[in-house]
């Protein structure tokens, strides 16, 4: 089986991301929340933080499905 991209690691997490992500990734990673936001938005490139935000979001419901644009709060 072949490795997932980056890339689309972090497609994959973008479309199912939630309030107070890049602080769980920055307690498992140790990464300072400046560089996890950087990577997360496609400016830097890191495995372990990708690795770690695909995890936590591939068994989560896309945020269009649930009717919200990210946050609970926003829901209509």
């Amino acid at each position: 089986m072949r490795k997932l991209s980056n890339y689309l690691k972090l497609k994959v997490y973008n479309a199912r991301k939630r309030r107070g992500d890049i602080e769980r990734i920055e307690i498992k990673t140790g990464y300072s929340i400046s560089h996890i936001s950087n990577v997360l938005n496609g400016k830097r490139v890191n495995d372990e933080i990708a690795s770690v935000a695909y995890k936590m979001a591939s068994k989560r419901k896309i945020n269009k499905e649930r009717n919200t644009q990210g946050y609970p709060e926003r829901r209509k």
